[in-house]
């Protein structure tokens, strides 16, 4: 993030993927309010357009907003995608403190807190699109310690609003928390490693809206949520000169029930993953990348046979995906990357095999008022 010394930066970022080769068929994840999660897309797929305003209020402390234009499957949404203002005490009994407070992404995990830096990839991590729903990112405050220079213990409560817990439903107050612990390690000829080991615990409080899209398999599905979110998060990125090498674990346990107007379905979700990526800077401009990530869900359901089939869960399904990637930054506002994927979707043991590919593009556009 880009602070000025004066005035308001203003900056502008457009990011497109256009894919070719994605199978109909592919399998589609369930998030946990059980919707259908934003998966590739043939053709001219999603693309995104953020608008974002940074200025400093005082010495340690700035303002930050963002607007932005999601669109997806032939759909778009205008949202406030940030506004948040972050401080750190300096030279008091509050030394080593920070504070954010707003709307913003947690930092409990890796790719939901810096993405994959400097590589362009079509799309999150399969953990990502199932056991977080997307990236998590609600109103909130967050509180962070830094308990020596290369140790810090961050603690972020959120109002639940968000792709975890749902939105709320009547006059029920749902909260999503998260903590988690960050230790960079400096190895010297071996590098430098940054680890995070995430908790994060939400409350369900979610009722779906009959909108005529996809919620579930069945789009008129009208349902509430209610019960409980637990998941670990495991987090580490090595560097050294030219090399990458970041990878994530997540485990979480879900216990909720889906009710409709006259059925009730008891969901118990034990469900895991992981991704690992390696990548390597062959020049200046030039980076190879390739990502492999795999979910593997473990899902138990009573109750109504209906509503089984309407959210399409599966008892026991292992898709992954293999990503090969190319990507250029010719400067530091655009950034371009070729990429392959070959997803396998196992399911008692069988699998399809689907190969797809495309090019997908990052431009940015910034400058300072005085």
């Amino acid at each position: 993030m880009d602070i000025p010394d004066t005035g308001i930066r203003i900056s502008l970022d457009v990011e497109q993927h256009i894919l070719s080769g994605v199978s109909e068929q592919s399998y589609q994840l369930s998030t946990p309010i059980l919707q259908q999660a934003e998966s590739a897309e043939e053709g001219i797929g999603a693309a995104e357009i953020t608008l974002a305003l940074t200025t400093e209020l005082a010495d340690h402390w700035l303002a930050y907003g963002a607007i932005s234009n999601h669109s997806h499957g032939g759909e778009s949404s205008l949202d406030i995608d940030q506004g948040f203002i972050h401080g750190t005490a300096q030279g008091s009994a509050l030394q080593g403190f920070t504070l954010r407070i707003g709307r913003f992404y947690s930092s409990a995990a890796l790719y939901n807190d810096q993405g994959h830096t400097g590589l362009l990839f079509p799309t999150a991590p399969l953990i990502y699109q199932s056991l977080m729903g997307g990236e998590l990112k609600d109103d909130g405050l967050s509180v962070g310690y830094s308990i020596t220079p290369n140790t810090k213990i961050t603690f972020e409560t959120f109002a639940g609003d968000n792709s975890l817990s749902g939105q709320q439903a009547g006059n029920k107050f749902s909260q999503t928390h998260t903590l988690s612990l960050d230790q960079s390690i400096e190895m010297e000829t071996w590098g430098h490693l940054d680890t995070k080991v995430g908790y994060l615990t939400s409350e369900q409080n979610y009722q779906s809206e009959n909108s005529g899209h996809s919620h579930s398999t069945d789009s008129d599905l009208v349902y509430q949520l209610s019960g409980d979110i637990k998941q670990w998060m495991l987090s580490a990125l090595w560097q050294k000169e030219r090399w990458q090498v970041s990878g994530e674990y997540f485990i979480r346990d879900i216990n909720t029930d889906a009710q409709t107007d006259s059925q009730i379905l008891q969901i118990q979700d034990k469900s895991s993953g992981f991704y690992g990526l390696v990548a390597y800077q062959i020049f200046p401009e030039w980076v190879l990348a390739t990502r492999y990530d795999r979910l593997t869900t473990d899902i138990d359901t009573y109750g109504h046979q209906e509503l089984i089939t309407s959210f399409g869960l599966p008892v026991s399904k292992t898709p992954e995906n293999l990503t090969l990637l190319v990507n250029w930054q010719p400067s530091d506002n655009q950034q371009w990357s070729l990429h392959l994927t070959q997803p396998k979707d196992l399911w008692q043991d069988s699998s399809s095999n689907d190969l797809y590919g495309g090019l997908s593009y990052q431009l940015s556009f910034g400058g300072e008022t005085l």
